[in-house]
């Protein structure tokens, strides 16, 4: 399994800039074959700051999404975003359980 993780902080004025062009993306990608999880979440202490978290079956299943026509549209639209930091980090990840 591969976990992918990030966080992102937006310039206000673009927030919902942004957030218009990652909904569709989040829609799209669930309906991916390999795709276990795939949310942007608004950081409770920041609402410029969005925390990306994505689980995917294998790297095959990852590759395909980044060749997905929506999200390479999606790259694309990446500086329009007023995005000022970035940092997503991949795990690849050998085993998964409850905790508790």
């Amino acid at each position: 399994m591969i976990v992918i993780s990030g966080r992102m902080r937006f310039d206000p004025a673009h927030r919902d800039h942004a957030l218009a062009e990652i909904a569709p993306v989040v829609a799209a990608t669930a309906t991916e074959e390999g795709n276990v999880h795939y949310r942007y979440y608004a950081d409770l202490e920041d609402p410029n700051v969005l925390l990306l978290f994505e689980e995917w079956r294998d790297d095959e299943a990852l590759q395909a999404h980044f060749a997905q026509p929506y999200v390479l549209s999606f790259l694309e639209q990446l500086p329009t975003l007023g995005m000022v930091e970035a940092s997503v980090h991949r795990y690849d990840v050998s085993t998964k359980s409850l905790m508790g």
